[in-house]
């Protein structure tokens, strides 16, 4: 599982405190450690298997940031990705299936987050090796 969703491109454009959710589920072929990376601009919290694993310390909301909302709008969208956030953190999947929830804050500015399943080395991304469930469904119809 390796994916970058830029909630800001991908659901309402431009939008200051929202929250978002991303939802991912996936079978492992037995019971394994793995590290989990993820990466979020602004807060996050994370479950696997309806276990929280993570969450991050809450921001502080100042009038600075929303003054600094209204001028980041008019750099139309120049948005460098800098996570806010970034957890390293060695899980252990259980056979069969497995699920992965990531709730993610927006105060302002860009907004996204990135979840990535590597070896407990995080040597090799475990994408070859994890079949997400919506690619099974498919192959089934």
């Amino acid at each position: 599982v390796d994916g970058n969703i830029a909630l800001t491109q991908s659901l309402i454009g431009d939008a200051d405190y929202l929250v978002a959710y991303g939802l991912a589920e996936f079978d492992a072929n037995g019971t394994e450690a793995v590290t989990i990376e993820l990466w979020a601009d602004d807060n996050y919290k994370i479950w696997l298997n309806n276990k929280e694993i993570s969450k991050s310390k809450p921001a502080k909301i100042t009038q600075a940031n929303i003054d600094n909302a209204a001028q980041f709008r008019k750099l139309k969208g120049n948005w460098v990705r800098n996570p806010k956030h970034v957890l390293l953190k060695k899980i252990e999947l259980v056979e069969g299936r497995n699920r992965i929830l990531v709730k993610v804050s927006n105060f302002t500015h860009g907004w996204y987050f990135r979840v990535r399943i590597t070896d407990a080395d995080r040597k090799k991304s475990k994408i070859s090796e994890i079949q997400l469930i919506e690619k099974k469904e498919k192959e089934e119809d």
